[in-house]
């Protein structure tokens, strides 16, 4: 498994286990009410004072997961927290012999185990036994207190802490199982994803590939435009802009849907995509059917292949990429925010690879003459934000000239 698309991914799923510790806060903060009920049912006799304070530790305890989870921005907090608050809690409930049920802090170690991380598993199980044996002591004490004829606080907890020493030892034994177990499965399900989408990948580049060659490009355009998407859109994110919609994980879509941009240009005939000059009105106007037909085709034929979000950003890419900041463009000519972000980027980064290549019809440009084409594109066909990503970028585009 590749450490970068590992650590995303964990990442990812430590968030959704974060998530669901703090739905399961929100069912906890029932059980309060529900004791002072099955107390005044007489099926419990719990002090109402000992419902009120479980309702209480619920509800923070609720409070800081919700906002940990919308603002704190380092997962692993989140995740100790989470793990930290639960432990803490069955303890409370354990201390109450009406509620406790001693094999309860096996729960919070056996739900560790969803975060994929041994390390985190095994420290969650120290904790729970440290746990566990802080609510022994305290239940020692009630014992003594309650029971006449019950041995000193300090024999009752030794001898119910060996006990459920032992006990604890065998659901150590479980968890870590569990968690090598779940680990070892996720990373051979994880190489399987990984190696799927690099068969998908290459299929897609090979399609997009073949349509190039028609128009007379190469692969290599499909390659560099590709680099160009991702090098604007994490630019971009940099600079500030656009900070909350140019995740990773869109970043990584941005980059993987951009080699799909002209493959509407299939349905162009090859007289028009070869044609050295310019174009008659007519030949432009067939020409500029192809984003119409690369977003139908896109929308027709990947939903099998990928999943909807990349469906979503590569036809986006196909239909928009010839739209203008001015309004100026096509196929809708739309202007500014009214384009998809995505359609923004793959427009300037389509512009700068045809700027700086070999065409039919044109030598390429130098890398200063197209950083001032862009500058002086400010606010018309392009975004001014864009143009300032682009315009940053000039070592960055220079290696990738240099490497082609």
């Amino acid at each position: 498994m590749d450490k970068r698309e590992s650590k995303d991914f964990l990442r990812q799923n430590t968030k959704n286990a974060n998530l669901m510790f703090m739905r399961i806060s929100f069912c906890l903060n029932m059980l309060g009410p529900l004791f002072a009920l099955l107390t005044c049912l007489d099926v419990f006799d719990i002090a109402y004072s000992y419902s009120v304070f479980v309702t209480i530790c619920s509800v923070v305890m609720s409070l800081v997961l919700v906002l940990l989870n919308k603002y704190c921005k380092n997962e692993r907090i989140a995740m100790g927290f989470s793990l930290g608050f639960f432990a803490v809690f069955v303890a409370i409930l354990a201390v109450n012999s009406d509620v406790g049920v001693y094999i309860s802090y096996a729960l919070v170690s056996f739900l560790s185990c969803i975060y994929m991380d041994y390390k985190v598993t095994i420290r969650t199980c120290v904790a729970c036994y440290l746990v566990m044996l802080a609510s022994l002591f305290v239940r020692s004490h009630t014992a003594f207190k309650v029971f006449v004829d019950s041995p000193s606080p300090l024999h009752w907890f030794i001898a119910f802490g060996a006990g459920f020493t032992i006990e604890f030892f065998f659901v150590f034994l479980i968890t870590q199982s569990i968690a090598k177990l779940f680990r070892s499965t996720l990373d051979k399900l994880y190489d399987k994803t990984v190696e799927l989408q690099s068969v998908q990948d290459k299929l897609i580049f090979a399609f997009a590939d073949t349509v190039e060659f028609s128009d007379s490009t190469t692969g290599a355009h499909i390659k560099r435009t590709s680099v160009y998407v991702k090098l604007i859109a994490l630019k971009l994110r940099e600079m500030g802009y656009y900070e909350h919609e140019l995740t990773d994980e869109l970043v990584d879509l941005y980059t993987r849907a951009a080699p799909l941009h002209d493959i509407g240009k299939i349905s162009v005939p090859n007289n028009i995509l070869t044609k050295p000059g310019r174009f008659t009105d007519e030949e432009f106007a067939q020409m500029k059917k192809h984003v119409q037909a690369g977003y139908e085709l896109i929308e027709k034929e990947f939903h099998e292949l990928e999943d909807a979000g990349f469906v979503k950003v590569a036809s986006d890419m196909a239909y928009y990429h010839h739209e203008k900041w001015d309004g100026n463009g096509y196929p809708r000519g739309i202007k500014g925010n009214d384009i998809p972000v995505c359609g923004r980027i793959m427009a300037a980064a389509d512009v700068l690879d045809a700027l700086l290549s070999k065409r039919q019809y044109k030598e390429p440009f130098s890398l200063e003459q197209t950083l001032e084409i862009f500058e002086e594109s400010r606010g018309s066909h392009f975004e001014p934000c864009i143009v300032d990503a682009v315009l940053s970028l000039k070592d960055e585009i220079a290696q990738v000239i240099r490497n082609d």
